[in-house]
């Protein structure tokens, strides 16, 4: 019952997060000279923006990486690499790329923490109306269902088989075991995107995915990146700030 209890916790907590609309309070103008170049687009079923120095075109590069990640953490497309771990009985072969990074990750946080961050609530997440599953939240509570699916929740349910320096296979204990990322996907995502502006050379940018953040360098004002966090409520007006962070 009191794992229960944490879960509800949790996924209220998500949801406040997660209506948080974050938007670039400096980032509405250029100054003197100085081009700075904005790109929008839809990844990670929300947004992204992203405004950065000068004038070359990134777009191409930044949507080939978003799909790349995608194709190995969303939960929504059938063949990535995360939806065929979700989909196996016993487990799968994977490399070292976006998916390993994240599953690492994760495993690092759920040992820190001692179990209470968790990537394998998939199940829960279903449950209540929140993932892939397309199921509705349930109209009543069914503490025996809950229960049930609990039994199904534990990343020490999957086992890591190295099998060179390249692969490792994750071998799973139960066929019922399934991974979520998205509590951390987007991080990653930014953190990527804003390592391939680094690499081509470009110092001063902010990226947004989904309300995750990564900036670096200087704002079009020459001043350090300003973000205004939304008035978490429903039909909270653009400009109904709650918030104003100088990101550093």
């Amino acid at each position: 019952m009191i794992n229960h209890q944490f879960h509800k916790m949790d996924f209220n907590l998500k949801l406040i997060v997660w209506g948080l609309f974050l938007f670039f309070a400096s980032c509405s103008s250029n100054t003197g000279k100085v081009k700075y170049t904005s790109l929008e687009g839809k990844t990670m079923g929300t947004y992204y923006h992203i405004k950065y120095k000068g004038s070359k075109n990134l777009k191409g590069e930044i949507d080939k990486k978003l799909i790349k990640i995608n194709n190995e953490l969303s939960t929504y497309i059938d063949s990535s690499t995360i939806s065929l771990f979700n989909k196996s009985d016993s487990g799968i072969v994977v490399d070292k790329g976006d998916f390993w990074k994240n599953f690492s990750k994760a495993k690092e946080i759920y040992e820190i923490s001692n179990g209470k961050y968790d990537p394998t609530v998939m199940p829960l997440v279903n449950y209540w109306g929140f993932g892939y599953s397309g199921h509705r939240k349930p109209d009543k509570e069914d503490s025996l269902k809950i229960n049930k699916i609990l039994n199904t929740v534990g990343l020490d349910k999957i086992k890591v088989i190295k099998l060179n320096n390249d692969s490792f296979y994750l071998k799973k204990s139960i066929p019922e075991i399934e991974l979520d990322f998205s509590s951390i996907a987007k991080g990653y995502g930014v953190d990527q995107i804003g390592k391939l502006i680094l690499d081509n050379g470009i110092a001063d940018f902010l990226v947004e995915i989904g309300g995750e953040i990564v900036c670096s360098g200087s704002s079009p004002s020459g001043k350090k990146w300003v973000v205004g966090i939304n008035t978490p409520k429903d039909n909270a007006a653009i400009n109904e700030i709650m918030l104003n962070i100088s990101l550093q």
